[in-house]
């Protein structure tokens, strides 16, 4: 949708956000994300149990993987903030 609109939604849009030289950015591991949600319960005063943290990690925010505009950290900051 996003492609649809800054090809040929506005002119100027595709004059200036180039398709062609878009940023890439590959989904971090199972071990970046546990990482983050540490650090995101943490930051909020909260604790989580490791072994909870990579069940999330593993079973939640796996299959949130496989959906198309995956978020990485902003998809472990909806985990959080939905618990």
């Amino acid at each position: 949708e996003m492609e649809r609109f800054l090809r040929k939604g506005n002119p100027g849009l595709a004059r200036r956000f180039q398709l062609e030289n878009a940023f890439v950015f590959e989904d971090y591991d199972d071990q970046a994300l546990l990482r983050i949600l540490m650090r995101n319960v943490a930051r909020r005063g909260k604790e989580v149990a490791f072994d909870t943290a990579k069940q999330v990690v593993r079973r939640d925010l796996a299959k949130a993987r496989m959906r198309p505009n995956f978020g990485n950290a902003g998809a472990v900051d909806n985990c959080v903030s939905s618990a």
